[in-house]
């Protein structure tokens, strides 16, 4: 009788055990479900905040283009001779 008693004892502390690690698995899951969409969301954040971050450097760029022209106005000049030299004398 007594070793009935061990045995029992024995499966219900295994039985415990086996419920507790249940529960904690299905908590992670649980996390892991909350936890993904919000990964998700960040991630397109981030990307959208790095586009934004190029953005000003494209337009200050495109800003700076014109007033380089304005600087040389002989610039378009010296483009046609060029483009003129490289049909004379092909390389």
């Amino acid at each position: 009788m007594e070793r009935l008693g061990t045995v029992w004892a024995a499966e219900g502390q295994e039985s415990d055990t086996l419920e507790a690690e249940k529960l904690r698995i299905e908590v992670e899951l649980e996390n892991l479900a909350k936890i993904r969409p919000q990964k998700a969301a960040a991630t397109g954040h981030q990307k959208e905040v790095e586009q934004l971050r190029t953005k000003p450097n494209e337009s200050s760029l495109r800003r700076q283009v014109p007033e380089l022209d304005v600087l040389h106005p002989e610039k378009q000049r010296i483009e046609v001779k060029l483009e003129n030299n490289a049909k004379i004398c092909p390389q």
